[in-house]
This record gives C-alpha cells, sequence and structure tokens, in this order.
C-alpha cells in the first residue's frame, strides 16, 4: 500500500486571536503544511469538531492518521512521507518526530546549526535525516502536539478520550510508540513569554526607575523586579498581553509607544525588538531620550538586514515574511550596524556597547559568506551577525 492511500492528514485549526504574529503564524503553518504535504492533502477541522478519540473516528477512515494539534508547527515533506512509512517497520501503534524545541527530552532535536528562515530549515532538515540513523526509538512518553498512528489502535482507545491524551494512553494500555529521530519538526517557541536576559545583563545596576517597551506578557519584568529593586513601567499594545504583564510591573500602559504619555523620567529604557516595528523610529527614538535622565541609558535589540540569510534569499529572488525571527511579518524598518548607530547618535544618545548574536551558518550560509568576502563583495562581521544589541547612554545636561 503507498502512504497517498493509506494515510489521512487531519490538523486541528487554532482559535483566532488578538496578536498579530500568533494568528499569521497559525496561517503561514498551516499554508506551509498544505504545501509539503503534497500530493496527500490536509483536512483543516475545527476545535468544535475535533477533540475526542470519537470525533477523529467520525473524520478519519484510512488505515493511517497523521494528527496535528500543535499550533504553530512546520513540517518538511521528508516528515509527511517518511513518518507514515516508518510506521509500517514493525509492531508500531504510533510514531512522531523529534522537534526544535520540546519539554519532552526524548524529543529534543539538538541542532547542529540555526537556521534563520524556512529555506534554512527545509535545508537543516534534510542534513538532520542523514546524519540519524532511519530507525524508531521505542519511548514511554511521547509529546502530543503531533501524532502518526495505525487506525485500528485508535480503536482500542475510549471514545471520549482526549486528542491530547492518546500517546499516554496508548503507552499504559501496552502500545507501542517510537520516535523518529531522523525526521525535524519546527516548532514555534513561546515569544512573548521569553526572558531577554541578553538585554538585563545590561542594565546598570543602579537603575531605579525602569521602563520596558513592548513588555507582552511581562515575563522579563518578573525576572527584572528579582534582579534587582526597581519601579517598573510597560508599555504594551496589546491588551490581553498588557493585562497578564501587570501582576509584575508597578505600571502598564495599554497604548502604541509612538502615542502613550510618561509622568516621569528614566534611569534606562529597554528596547527588546522594538525599532524595527515602528513606523517611526526616529521620532520614537527622541521621544524615549527626552524621558531619560541625564547619564540613563536605552537597552535594546534588532534584527540584522545585512545577514547571510536575508542576503542570499535577496540575491536569489526569494524574501518571505515568516511568523518570528528576521524576517517577521511586522517588521516594518529594517537596520544594519552602522544605519543603528546612526538612528542612535542623530537623537543625543552615545553607543557604548554593541554586541553581535553571530550563530553558526549553515553549509550553504558558509558558503555564500566565503564566496562574497573573497570576491571582495562582503562584510564577514555583518553576514554573520543576526542580531544587534546595544547600550546608548544620554549626555549629561547642557
Amino acid at each position: 500500500m503507498t502512504t497517498q492511500m493509506t494515510t489521512t492528514i487531519i490538523a486541528r485549526i487554532p482559535p483566532v486571536t488578538s496578536v498579530e504574529e500568533i494568528d499569521f503564524s497559525h496561517n503561514f503553518c498551516a499554508n506551509y503544511n498544505c504545501r509539503h504535504a503534497s500530493p496527500l492533502s490536509i483536512q483543516m477541522v475545527s476545535h468544535e469538531r475535533l477533540n475526542t478519540v470519537e470525533d477523529l473516528r467520525k473524520i478519519a477512515k484510512t488505515p493511517v492518521i497523521f494528527l496535528i494539534l500543535g499550533r504553530e508547527m512546520v513540517f518538511s515533506p521528508l516528515a509527511f512521507q517518511r513518518l507514515p512509512e516508518m510506521l509500517f517497520q514493525g509492531h508500531w501503534d504510533a510514531v512522531a518526530p523529534v522537534y526544535n524545541e520540546s519539554i519532552f527530552e526524548n524529543q529534543q532535536a539538538f541542532l547542529p546549526v540555526v537556521y534563520q528562515n524556512f529555506r534554512g530549515f527545509l535545508e537543516i532538515a534534510g542534513l538532520f535525516h542523514q546524519a540519524h540513523e532511519a530507525k524508531l526509538q521505542a519511548v514511554e512518553e511521547v509529546d502530543p502536539i503531533s501524532i502518526v498512528m495505525r487506525r485500528d489502535a485508535l480503536e482500542k482507545l475510549p471514545p471520549g478520550l482526549l486528542l491530547e491524551e492518546i500517546g499516554d494512553s496508548l503507552i499504559k494500555t501496552g502500545g507501542q510508540i517510537g520516535i523518529a529521530k531522523d525526521i525535524l519538526v519546527h516548532r514555534f517557541g513561546n515569544y512573548y513569554g521569553s526572558i531577554r536576559t541578553d538585554l538585563l545583563e545590561l542594565i546598570p545596576d543602579t537603575a531605579r526607575r525602569i521602563l520596558d517597551v513592548g513588555c507582552a506578557r511581562g515575563a522579563t519584568g518578573r525576572f527584572l523586579k528579582k534582579k534587582q529593586d526597581c519601579h517598573l513601567t510597560g508599555v504594551e499594545i496589546n491588551p490581553v498581553l498588557a493585562e497578564k504583564a501587570k501582576q509584575w510591573y508597578d505600571h502598564v500602559v495599554v497604548d502604541w509607544i509612538e502615542e502613550a504619555s510618561f509622568d516621569s523620567s528614566f534611569d534606562a529604557i529597554l528596547c527588546g525588538d522594538v525599532i524595527e516595528h515602528l513606523r517611526h523610529p526616529h521620532l520614537v527614538l527622541s521621544k524615549l531620550a527626552n524621558h531619560l535622565e541625564p547619564g540613563g541609558v536605552i537597552i535594546g535589540s534588532t534584527p540584522n538586514a545585512g545577514h547571510w540569510s536575508i542576503a542570499l534569499d535577496l540575491v536569489q529572488g526569494y524574501f518571505e515574511y515568516i511568523p518570528v525571527g528576521l524576517q517577521c511579518v511586522s517588521h516594518i524598518r529594517w537596520f544594519t550596524e552602522s544605519s543603528l548607530r546612526e538612528l542612535l547618535e542623530e537623537n543625543g544618545l552615545n553607543v557604548e556597547i554593541i554586541q553581535r548574536d553571530c550563530p553558526p551558518a549553515t553549509p550553504t550560509g558558509e558558503g555564500f559568506i566565503t564566496t562574497l568576502v573573497k570576491m571582495g563583495m562582503g562584510n564577514e562581521s555583518s553576514l554573520r551577525t543576526a542580531e544587534l544589541r546595544f547600550l546608548a547612554r544620554k549626555g549629561p545636561a547642557q
């Protein structure tokens, strides 16, 4: 039997949120997976119709069911092809891939390099497959976000069982689940719940009044409050995220930073991945500088538009907006180190620290960088820099 004849791919449609990047991510992943699954097709089913084993039985009738419950995941064509095939390589009830991020240790992939876009992901997914033995490893727990299973195994489960509990239930009843250690699936992390420890390290211990622009759910502020004694103000446009942040911040302004007003000045202002989202970054930087005490600092980060992954895409005629990363869909301004320095200095801020985040390039990226540098047509430092972190200080009052 061919994979196409035996497999039904079912994906649960996530609910609409009020966060632009998250809603874009859901649609992006659905569209990307539909293209990669070809010649198979994916049935997109709403939460209301797909929650239990009985719901799945009504929809999927083929011998193999490829179930996708994760909201923000991208599968390679290799994953769609190989996972159903591997199910028949022994007495397995279900199989699952590994992920770039997972709380399940046996499904955490350790990647040789970090990819920055989905052309890079496909390159690394192929190399990952070549580097690992194409053999299933039996496990006693499995991440429920995606699983490929035999329909006869599904028939043994209670009809009211939640789909997220299928893996655990199969294992507890003696079923065999195998992890394909050579099949990599990309999973987006908790973008709005991450702690910017890299930026927190730059905040002076003496700073007592701190502003966090784009505070999201407040994870960074929560950590900062433990780090030092300070009065912490946050700015967040999304009211849902801002409500979460209020439990950690002394005050949260729910507004665009362009429109937000403040009653005091600050010793330090955090702008982690902010300026690339602004229509008028010059005006915002000027406004923030005016709210700094003399000697106060602005600490921030922004993607580097000169990174090799962007340059390579452009010279090959590509530019793809993605949910999170260098080419995030909500980025409307682009900076290199030189233009970042100009932006800060033109607003009365003296650049004291520039840190460059330079993750290893993929093999394709290494070849591209080497070629450009040898031809005298590329700045190697810029090509290798994915993100720029900065600390800029306001001079003393005149």
